[in-house]
């Protein structure tokens, strides 16, 4: 669609996958129900993650199932596509550790910027790799 930038939210399974998922739990965006740190990745995609959702010319997304870091940086090789990626807080020992690995595999380093409200996940992404460009959000940022 000529998109060169896009947003995508992840979080970590409880086997130390990454995948796309905007919530902790799957169950506004899929038909199943839980907390996506307590699913492995079989079971995560096992659930439909399109059944809730339509187009804007209503076409069903019905049998999507959630991506998986790995796919989202192919895709966006193939697409010239950059992604912003945002970690909602760290879960857990070497989950940022485990991202920039996928980044640095997939050769994807100038092709990520690791977005996150959570300053001290920003501050990890840094301590594993410097280069690697962050943003951090806010609704009211602080004076200093």
């Amino acid at each position: 669609m000529g998109a060169k930038f896009i947003e995508t939210d992840l979080q970590l399974t409880r086997d130390a996958k990454i995948v796309a998922m905007h919530d902790e739990t799957v169950d506004r965006t899929t038909n199943g129900r839980g907390r996506v740190s307590k699913m492995s990745l079989v079971e995560l995609r096992g659930l439909d993650a399109g059944i809730k959702f339509l187009s804007v010319d209503g076409k069903s997304y019905k049998g999507e199932r959630a991506p998986t870091l790995d796919e989202i940086l192919e895709f966006g090789r193939t697409a010239e596509v950059t992604f912003y990626l945002e970690l909602k807080e760290s879960q857990g020992w070497g989950f940022e550790q485990s991202l920039v690995g996928a980044l640095r595999r997939a050769g994807a380093m100038n092709r990520a910027v690791i977005i996150s409200f959570d300053a001290e996940v920003l501050a990890n992404v840094k301590r594993i790799e410097p280069e690697l460009t962050t943003g951090f959000l806010c609704e009211n940022p602080p004076r200093n």
